[in-house]
This record gives structure tokens, C-alpha cells and sequence, in this order.
């Protein structure tokens, strides 16, 4: 007997008059079966004829849209399945029977354009001009966005010697196509086009994969003491006036001197006496922070930069012109304690116009970052005061908003716009005058390795200020090693146990990220504790900050990456731009000996290859050029997906899952507890949710359970340098299904500690907050697993 699912797919084919007797047969005992079977079957067929007879007139026009998409369909990626029907088009728009009105005129809309007695499409023919107006190229809208051009790079010739002084950095293009990062304080000349003599500083290599055929031999790195020797392979090496450090993280890399070569995830370290073992290298996005900025700007967005990026008050003039306004004072003050920072912006803009308006603030909020102040000066006859912002119903406020305006006093209005850009509503800009405006957001600081990290976002509309300043203190930490590698300009003081960071400028342009750098020396290498309290409205808190000692391989080990690619209607171009660019990331930080298998989903599963294949150049290439023509039509069959991927991923010895898209079914089993057991035992699912909306009962719960991981990004981040962070952490241990306990006493009984996360990788810190009410506790259980095994 057939289930729904089949019934509606038969169905919607027979409208077409394609079903062989087998099927006819299965599906009228169907209908005969299942209730409402028939009225649903009645409603396809009367519902095609009255569109049929709605679009009559309009057919010609119709048929030339029909044979444009046709054109584009005829050769999918793979050839679809020869059991399925082969025009099922509806039914991929179907997920329940009852209600049908409002889908069914959809779908039936559908069947008419790609009807079978419509003119046979001719592959051969491009799209036409229809009434003077280029027609709309279905390639547009049933598949991934065109990628963006890369900008142009910055290339060099054999014999060129680069310097980078400090707080610059440099990314060159090499004659042989690799690609050389240069750290601040760098010197190297290229002495051939596979030979850098690395003078002094630190430099981080895309060493191209060597070809005899092209003459492309070994790549090579040469220092005062040593010879390094990779071979189509990504490291870094630092050099200073006593030691080399080798970092690699994929391939290998021979120093001279070694008695082994140095593999992916290892560090090794080498003065003028020995040469070290190595030993297991930190995270690479920890290690290669300092190229973040160079990675994003070799790299196009796939969503250019909003018009409001950084920050911008807006101002229209009575002829609706945008008025000019001009930034006199921008001061930045940071109070950074126990792992968070409280930031305030304090900015003072001068109305150049000879009369008043209202003005609009946009403020881009750091994503992880929630707000705390808002405040304005107000004119007070020929005084000004501080007036405090207060939170209050949208509705509500603007009413406020327009009230106060009304009664020409001075209101300012903060509303969420998208995301984590806000908007302020502030009246009024007086003619020739100042206006000051104070906001302040709070973040808790990323922590890795005991090296804490404080960025402040650049930017803004008037990217010139009068006045620039910024100032930071980090509470109790003199005994802190500190730095910005933003700014060298920073004078960094020590006042009784606090840091204390200072800069500033005149005519400044506000264009680079302030970067401070954190790192306590004191912290213990192995599992480190530390504890705080506070007392807030008469309550007290108490807060753990933990960084436990993951143990993870000395050497990365290959895998078998097999990737589930969601190209189902819900997926619009961008986000399955989004989608590509991701998997070719994964596969471009993959070890050379590494397999990868790729499935696309949507109502049928089509398989780039029927075997695994090797993550060479040429077959990433053919991979990526796959998804690049991958249709975006029809319902999401997750359950079907998985079952397809099973064999390679019980084929492989590493299998990891990795798994783009939302997770959220429509076709098939949409259960999460079912959908789940469908990936086999000892698989790690990586599930990346790109776009807004997504399943976290699947996807995160998979990562839980099978020791993977879970994360999102979105279109608008920096695609390339959040793949190269994806595939550092999938090469770390993690600390998973976090939890926290303290042993039930009476005094302790209603302590509940809360964390910050319930995952973390090697070298992040593990923050939980309690409310204190009667005694602290004695001890507190931290329960997790690793590797799947529990702790």
C-alpha cells in the first residue's frame, strides 16, 4: 500500500498522463482505501482544467517561459532515479493532504508551464528578448547565486623584498599562484618563485600543490638557521632572534634539522642548539588570528556592506537632501573585569545647516554583545544634562517619542532595526550646534588559551573625526602581559593592580578594528579554576570561569567527509551561495589523503559521485562546479538524505556528516527522535545552519549525541574566515552536552548554576553563574562528554 507521500507524487503525475498500469493500480487502491482520497484526486483534476481555461489566452507567452525553464532542467546534475515519474513536478510542493485549497492552485500553476504537450525546449537556445525587455533566466532563481568576483590581488615578482612595519600586515600573491601572509614586523624576500628567505617576523604560507608537469617543484621557506620544505601544504613559521617555530595545519612540512617530518596539527620549535619535538599545536584560527582581516578582505561578501556599517547619524534636510553633519568628538571607554567588557561610545556630532532637524543614529551592535545605556545632553536654557534612556514597548515609546517631539523638548528613541543594528530617533539637531550622544553595550570576552580578547568594530559613515580617543581598564590585571596589534600608537600603563589603555587623535580616520590583547602568564597549564563574586540589588552572585585540559591527538587524523547539501525550494540563492562557499572551505583546509562524498537534498537526492573521492584540486573543483548548477525546487526529504548517505558514511573509517541547510523536513519523517538513529554508529554530524531558520531539536541534538558539533553562519559573515574557524575547531577536542551540579544540602539545596554555553572546544574557558542565598557551596560536579565518552 502506498503512503501519502507516494499517493500525492502519483497524483500530481497523472494529471500529466504518465503513470505506467503498475502504478495506476497501486494508486487507485489508494484511493479506494484511504478516505478523502478521491475528493483530493477531483480537486487536481478540476483545478487543472480551470487553470487551463484562466491561462488560455496567455499560452503563448506561458510556453516560452515554459521551454526557458525547461531548458535549464532537462540536463539536471544527475540523472533522476528510473523508478521515479519523470515530470512528478506538484508533489514536491506537498507535505499534508487536507487542507489543499490555497497549495493547490500553486502547484497546478506549475504543471501548466512545464506541461508535456507544451513545445519540446531546445537546449541549444539562449534566452530571448520578449518585447523588447530581456526575459528573466530561470538559472537566476533555481540556483545558487553567482559567486562574486574576488578582488584583484596584490601579486609579486621573483626578487621583490616585502617589509611589514608595525600594525601592518600584508597578503601577497606568489608568481607559482600561492599566497603569502605577512605578520607586522615582517621582512622576506622571494628569491625564486618556490624560495622565501624569511628574514625576520612571521609569515603564513597557501604553498600551491606541487606539479613536475608545470616545473612546479617543493615549496621552500629559508631562514638565518634553517630550511623548511613543504610540499602543496599551509603552515606558518615565526622567527625571531633566537628560536624558529613551525606551525602546520594541513599537509607536512621537513625542517632540515628534524628527524621526522612536522604534520598537520603539530607546533615544532628549533633555536641554535636543538631541535624540539613537536608537539600538539593550538587551535589554528587561535594561532593565525592576526590573518582574520587579511582572509575577509581577499574574499568578496556575499552581502555587501550595509549602508549603516560602523555606525552613521542621518539627517534630512526640509528640501529631503541628506544634511551635512560632521563628527567632532568620538571618545571610547572600556571597563573590562572578570571575562565581560562594558563599552561606551561617547560621540558628539555638529549640525552644519542654519536650521534645526531630526536626526537618525544607526549603531551596528557586536553579535554577541547586549545594550545597556542609552543616554542624550539635553539643553536646559543655557545649561545641558545628562538625560537617561529607559526601556519600554515599542508602541509605547514611539508615542512617547512623538508626544515630546510635539512639545518640541528634546527625546531620543532606540528601536532594533535587524539583527544587531539599531536605530535612535533623536531630536532636535539645533542649527549650528552640537549634539551628544551616549550608548554602552556589555559582551562577555572570548577566552582561549588564558588569552583574552577585546575588539572594538571600526567604521562609520563619517569616517573622519575631529577628536578620536579611546581609553580601557582591565581590572586586576597588572600582572597580565598586554598588547593591541591594532594600534602601536597605544601607550598601555599599570595604575596599583589594573591595566590601563590609552590612545588618541586628531583628524582621525576610523578604519581599523581596536584590537586588545590579553594574556595571563600566571594561568596553569593543565585544568584552570577561577572564581568571582558580586552583590547586585542586594543579591549575591558567583561566577566560575573553568578551562579544562582537553587531550586531543598528537597529529590530526584523516576523515571521510560526506556533505548533506539542503537544495530544496526553501533555500533561496543567497543562502545556497552561503552554502557552497562553506563546503568549499571545509574541503580546502582538508588533509590532501582526506575522502569527501556530496549529496544534494531537496525531494530527490542527487550524488556528485557514486564513490568517495580523494580532496585533490581537481576534484574539489568538479565538486563545487556541481553545486553551482545544484536546482534549488521542490520539498526537503531529510530521512531520504540520510538513508543515501548511510553507505558512505558505514564505508568510511572517519566518517564525519556535515550538514548544510536547516534541518527542517517536509517530506518523508520529520521527527527528530526518528530522523536521528538514521546516521550511523560511530559518525560525527557536523551540522552548519545557514539562513534564519533552522531545527535545533535535529541538528544540535545530532551534534550532542554523535560527539560532533554544531554552529550557524550566516550570508552575510565572512564565509572564508568562518569555514577556516569550523574546520580549526573540528580539529580540536570538545567538551560537549555541558552541565553543572552542586551536591543537595540544606544550605545549598536551591543553588542552580547556570553556563554561558553547553559546548566548548580546546582552549576555550567555561563561564556559570549562580544566585547565592544562604551558604556557598563546598564542591561543584561539571558533567560533559568528549568523543562522545562521558566525564
Amino acid at each position: 500500500m502506498l503512503n501519502q507521500d507516494e499517493a500525492l507524487q502519483l497524483l500530481s503525475a497523472r494529471v500529466d498522463g504518465e503513470l505506467t498500469p503498475e502504478q495506476e493500480q497501486a494508486l487507485d487502491a489508494w484511493l479506494n482505501e484511504y478516505p478523502d482520497g478521491k475528493i483530493i484526486a477531483e480537486a487536481f483534476q478540476s483545478q487543472d482544467a480551470d487553470m487551463r481555461r484562466a491561462f488560455e489566452s496567455r499560452r503563448e507567452a506561458t510556453v516560452r517561459t515554459a521551454e526557458r525553464v525547461a531548458a535549464h532542467l532537462a540536463t539536471p546534475p544527475m540523472p533522476a532515479l528510473p523508478s521515479a515519474p519523470s515530470r512528478a513536478r506538484g508533489a514536491r510542493l506537498w507535505t499534508l493532504a487536507p487542507p489543499i485549497a490555497a497549495t493547490l492552485v500553486v502547484a497546478l500553476v506549475a504543471f501548466y508551464c512545464l506541461h508535456p504537450h507544451s513545445p519540446s525546449p531546445s537546449p541549444t537556445k539562449d534566452i530571448a528578448q520578449h518585447n523588447g525587455t530581456a526575459a528573466l533566466n530561470p538559472h537566476d532563481i533555481l540556483t545558487p547565486r553567482a559567486r562574486p568576483a574576488d578582488p584583484k590581488p596584490v601579486v609579486a615578482a621573483v626578487g621583490d623584498k616585502l617589509t611589514t612595519t608595525a600594525g601592518e600586515k600584508r597578503r601577497i600573491t606568489l608568481p607559482d599562484r600561492s599566497i603569502l601572509y605577512l605578520n607586522q614586523n615582517t621582512s622576506v624576500e622571494l628569491a625564486t618563485d618556490r624560495l622565501v628567505k624569511l628574514e625576520r617576523g612571521q609569515i603564513f604560507v597557501e604553498a600551491a600543490p606541487v606539479d613536475e608537469a608545470a616545473g612546479r617543484g617543493a615549496f621552500q621557506v629559508e631562514t638565518a638557521r634553517h630550511k623548511l620544505t613543504a610540499l602543496g601544504t599551509k603552515f606558518t613559521v615565526d622567527v625571531d632572534d633566537k628560536t624558529v617555530a613551525l606551525l602546520v595545519t594541513q599537509g607536512q612540512v621537513n625542517l632540515d634539522d628534524a628527524t621526522e617530518p612536522v604534520v598537520s596539527g603539530q607546533l615544532l620549535k628549533a633555536d641554535a642548539n636543538k631541535v624540539n619535538e613537536p608537539t600538539p599545536a593550538p587551535r589554528a584560527s587561535y594561532a593565525l588570528d592576526w590573518t582574520r582581516e587579511l582572509m575577509i578582505a581577499a574574499d568578496s561578501p556575499l552581502v555587501p556592506a550595509g549602508k549603516y556599517e560602523g555606525g552613521a547619524l542621518v539627517a534630512v534636510d526640509p528640501y529631503g537632501q541628506e544634511a551635512k553633519l560632521s563628527l567632532v568628538n568620538y571618545h571610547i571607554d572600556v571597563h573590562i573585569e572578570d571575562g565581560f567588557a562594558r563599552t561606551t561610545i561617547d560621540q558628539t556630532y555638529f549640525n552644519h545647516e542654519n536650521f534645526q532637524m531630526e536626526g537618525t543614529f544607526y549603531f551596528p551592535l557586536p553579535p554577541d554583545a547586549s545594550l545597556s545605556r542609552l543616554a542624550m545632553y539635553v539643553a536646559d536654557g543655557e545649561m545641558c544634562s545628562l538625560m537617561e534612556g529607559g526601556m519600554a514597548e515599542r508602541d509605547y515609546a514611539r508615542q512617547t517619542y512623538e508626544k515630546i517631539r510635539y512639545q518640541r523638548r528634546d527625546p531620543a528613541l532606540l528601536e532594533w532595526v535587524d539583527g544587531s543594528l539599531f536605530k535612535m530617533r533623536v531630536f532636535p539637531l539645533e542649527a549650528r550646534q552640537e549634539k551628544r550622544l551616549i550608548l554602552s553595550y556589555t559582551q562577555k570576552l572570548p577566552v582561549q588559551y588564558g588569552c583574552t580578547s577585546y575588539r572594538f568594530p571600526a567604521g562609520h559613515t563619517l569616517n573622519v573625526v575631529k577628536k578620536w580617543s579611546f581609553q580601557a581598564v582591565v581590572k586586576g590585571s597588572a600582572a597580565m602581559s598586554a598588547a593591541s596589534p591594532s594600534h602601536p600608537t597605544m601607550k598601555i600603563e599599570r595604575a596599583g593592580g589594573d591595566l590601563v589603555f590609552r590612545d588618541q587623535a586628531d583628524m582621525a580616520k576610523i578604519d581599523r578594528d581596536v584590537v586588545l590583547d590579553l594574556n595571563d602568564a600566571q594561568m596553569p597549564v593543565g585544568d584552570a579554576v577561577r572564581w568571582s563574586s558580586a552583590e547586585h540589588e542586594g543579591a549575591k552572585y558567583l561566577m566560575l570561569r573553568y578551562r579544562p585540559e582537553l587531550q586531543g591527538s598528537p597529529r590530526r587524523e584523516r576523515r571521510d567527509w560526506v556533505f548533506l547539501f539542503e537544495a530544496s525550494g526553501a533555500r533561496d540563492p543567497l543562502v545556497a551561495r552561503a552554502q557552497v562557499e562553506i563546503v568549499r572551505a571545509l574541503l580546502n583546509n582538508a588533509e590532501h589523503d582526506d575522502t569527501f562524498a556530496l549529496l544534494t537534498v531537496g525531494t530527490r537526492v542527487h550524488k556528485f559521485s557514486e564513490q568517495p573521492m580523494r580532496a585533490t584540486e581537481e576534484n574539489v573543483k568538479n565538486a563545487l562546479a556541481f553545486l553551482d548548477t545544484t536546482h534549488l525546487i521542490g520539498a526537503l526529504n531529510l530521512e531520504q538524505g540520510l538513508i543515501e548517505a548511510a553507505p558512505y558514511l558505514a564505508a568510511g573509517a572517519n566518517p564525519h556528516l556535515v550538514h548544510l541547510g536547516g534541518g527542517i523536513a517536509t517530506l518523508g519523517e520529520q521527527r527528530s527522535d526518528k530522523l536521528i538513529p538514521r546516521i550511523p554508529l560511530g559518525t560525527r554530524y557536523v551540522g552548519v545552519a545557514v539562513g534564519k531558520r533552522f531545527s535545533p531539536a535535529f541538528m544540535k541534538v545530532a551534534a550532542e549525541k554523535t560527539g560532533g558539533f554544531f554552529t550557524s553562519i550566516n550570508p552575510d559573515e565572512p564565509i572564508a574566515w568562518r569555514g577556516f574557524e569550523l574546520s580549526s575547531t573540528l580539529n580540536t577536542p570538545r567538551l560537549l552536552n555541558i552541565s553543572l551540579s552542586v551536591a543537595a544540602t540544606p544550605q545549598a539545596a536551591a543553588v542552580r548554576f547556570l553556563p554561558f554555553t553547553n559546548a566548548l572546544s580546546q582552549g576555550e574557558e567555561l563561564a556559570a553563574v549562580a544566585r547565592i542565598d544562604g551558604d556557598v557551596p563546598a564542591s561543584l560536579t561539571i558533567h560533559g562528554t568528549v568523543d562522545g565518552r562521558f566525564l
